[in-house]
């Protein structure tokens, strides 16, 4: 079955007109079907426009893209273990990992360590604010995937981030 989509701008601005028909066989090549095209076919198929300038950088930190939504469901479930204890790769254990190993960064670092402190000054300035610290990533798995990279290599070379390559590259990976 062959649908042919036909798009043009909307007078009303940024949108879109789609107009849709069924295509058949002919004397020279596909031809318009008579047939009237129903919506309803649509979803038989699952399908993305993609523009030409792509880029997969970008859609994963977008959570309207598709990469961003594949990124923002995880589907990672919370699974106890055999005695009922939450399993390794449950989702709290996995976030509590998160929020000890920020923490071990922060104290491990002078640098953190003194923002975080200089910071904390701020409460006892401003009545509004209670306790002040300073996470360097955060501890929620889907903030996480914000910052995910895709590393490319060619033979030996090291591995790059995604984001160091060229649009071709880039568009091609979406």
């Amino acid at each position: 079955m062959c649908i042919r989509s036909s798009f043009s701008k909307s007078r009303e601005g940024g949108q879109l007109l789609v107009q849709r028909s069924y295509l058949q066989p002919g004397r020279q090549g596909l031809v318009v079907s008579p047939a009237e095209f129903h919506g309803s076919a649509l979803i038989l198929f699952e399908c993305d426009l993609l523009d030409a300038s792509r880029d997969l950088v970008a859609d994963l930190g977008s959570k309207s893209s598709r990469w961003g939504r594949v990124l923002f469901d995880l589907q990672i479930p919370e699974l106890p273990d055999e005695n009922g204890a939450p399993h390794p790769l449950s989702r709290s254990t996995l976030e509590a990992t998160l929020r000890s190993l920020a923490g071990d960064m922060r104290d491990a670092s002078p640098v953190l360590t003194q923002l975080e402190a200089d910071l904390s000054r701020v409460s006892k300035d401003h009545n509004t604010v209670g306790d002040v610290s300073l996470l360097p990533f955060p501890p929620q798995i889907e903030e996480v995937m914000r910052s995910v990279e895709i590393l490319l290599s060619h033979g030996g070379a090291p591995a790059l981030p995604l984001r160091f390559h060229g649009m071709g590259s880039r568009s091609l990976a979406a």
